[in-house]
């Protein structure tokens, strides 16, 4: 039964907003250093070289299996593996692993000349044939006079391409099973000297946007002071309605009402199958009294939301958080139905979230990164007016942002605020381990050198543990009765 991708400790996850955002969008498979899985069938594996257009990645070759890693946050250039192409010849692959970082990241065969070999940006377009399968089930065939897009019957792996070399013909195939091919191109090939062309296959997977996203953005933070409640959060997208999820570059969010879904669906594990298999993931409210994984579990009635990223004959998934932290379970159908019954509130704007990745593009765009933290460093906010705060909050104009909610968080209200509740001490904490791992990223990408990165990763890391020092004392007042109040400000 499916069960979709999921981080459980996502780098964004204090609220519950960023916790199922970053658990898509971070999830194993994105965050994975492999970045393809192939093996080459009935092919002397010694006869291959490769070529590697990136410092961050390397070849593991065992027998006739070619796996291919990258480093965290590098940049993923083309990288290949090749040899001699004879007059009459024959590749075929399995491709047991393809990560789906980008819409057009692709693996592909090739047929290609030996004189501009690897000199020139303008290899793959010089190429007699390209033939290989993109991350967004769409196939490529390019035989140097026409280029195709052609929709793939193959929607994920295992899948497998073959090249073959007859009578002066390439003929392009694929298979769901290594067995049953699928003719999908020929065309004319000329070739009197085996030593004037190779045949190989071409790693092109690109670099993973989810990173550039994320660090571009996550530096402003806004604090909202009144004297019920306080909101610190991550200035990023508008709100809608109370709502954060209005854009992303990787999911679109679709809301559909309650009493659609009740009234289409015989029960909502209908509803859920049908996203699921359509690997899709939902965010349902769900009393938590019934939920066994949960805290309010037969204690006291407590509507929450929760993700939903798979189910089998059994168990529904989901992820949460239970005591501040992210917590999965396999909580049985039964249960869930009655949570989630029991949750209704009869409001007519109730709504239920399903998120469809898109796989979309992001670039790291540096002038708007350091906009982003002229304006933090300065405690101010650009364009405030696009955020649509006002939305959601009664005196948005008394927001404060940046470095100057540190003195909103001084204020009687700010220390008592920031002593029962925990996301706002754990926020400032992921706050400063997400700078660590972006100035990590600027240095794999080339913004920063070595001896700039070696004068401020010190003081970064030194926030850290501050930040961290402050979330356990926290943690420790919510055990004992009397909090730590005075030591905590010392810290902030």
């Amino acid at each position: 039964m499916p069960i979709l991708p999921i981080n459980a400790n996502p780098m964004i996850r204090a609220y519950t907003h960023h916790l199922f955002l970053h658990s898509i969008l971070g999830n194993e498979e994105v965050l994975n250093n492999l970045n393809a899985s192939i093996d080459i069938i009935n092919n002397d594996i010694s006869k291959y070289e490769y070529s590697i257009n990136d410092d961050h990645a390397y070849f593991n070759v065992n027998w006739n299996k070619v796996d291919l890693y990258s480093k965290e946050y590098a940049p993923k250039e083309e990288s290949f593996y090749y040899r001699d192409c004879n007059q009459n010849d024959e590749l075929i692959i399995k491709v047991e692993y393809q990560q789906m970082v980008r819409n057009w990241g692709i693996i592909y065969l090739f047929v290609q000349s030996k004189a501009n070999l690897f000199t020139n940006n303008d290899f793959i377009y010089n190429a007699n044939i390209r033939f290989g399968k993109f991350c967004k089930d769409t196939l490529l065939i390019d035989d140097g006079f026409t280029k195709q897009f052609l929709i793939s019957e193959i929607k994920q792996t295992p899948y497998w391409l073959k090249l073959s070399i007859n009578d002066g013909y390439i003929i392009s195939s694929i298979s769901f099973d290594g067995y049953n091919w699928i003719e999908k191109h020929q065309s004319d090939f000329i070739n009197q000297n085996k030593d004037l062309h190779i045949i190989g296959v071409c790693f092109d997977l690109q670099a993973n946007d989810y990173f550039d996203w994320v660090f571009s953005n996550h530096i402003q933070l806004y604090l909202y002071l009144n004297p019920v409640g306080i909101t610190l959060d991550y200035l990023i997208t508008p709100y809608k309605n109370y709502s954060p999820y209005t854009f992303n570059p990787f999911i679109n969010f679709i809301p559909m009402k309650r009493k659609y879904i009740d009234e289409k669906y015989e029960s909502i594990f209908e509803f859920i199958k049908e996203n699921i298999n359509e690997q899709k993931y939902i965010e349902l409210i769900l009393d938590e009294l019934y939920l066994p994984s949960r805290e309010a579990y037969q204690s006291y009635h407590y509507n929450h939301a929760n993700l939903i990223y798979g189910y089998d004959t059994e168990y529904i998934y989901l992820i949460g958080i239970v005591n501040g932290k992210p917590c999965m379970s396999a909580n049985t159908i039964d249960d869930v139905i009655r949570a989630y019954e029991e949750s209704k509130t009869g409001q007519v704007d109730e709504v239920v979230y399903v998120f469809d990745r898109v796989r979309g593009t992001y670039t790291f765009d540096k002038d708007f990164f350091k906009q982003n933290l002229r304006s933090y460093l300065k405690g101010k906010a650009e364009n405030i007016q696009l955020y649509n705060l006002s939305a959601c909050m009664e005196d948005y104009k008394s927001l404060m942002y940046g470095i100057n909610i540190y003195d909103g968080l001084m204020t009687p209200i700010g220390l008592n605020r920031i002593k029962n509740d925990l996301r706002i001490a754990y926020t400032l904490y992921e706050h400063k381990k997400c700078m660590i791992e972006r100035i990590q990223f600027l240095l794999t990408r080339g913004y920063l050198n070595n001896e700039s990165y070696n004068s401020i990763i010190h003081y970064a890391t030194m926030m850290c543990k501050q930040s961290h020092i402050l979330l356990n004392i926290i943690m420790k007042s919510k055990i004992k009765e009397n909090g730590s109040v005075p030591l905590a400000s010392s810290v902030i």
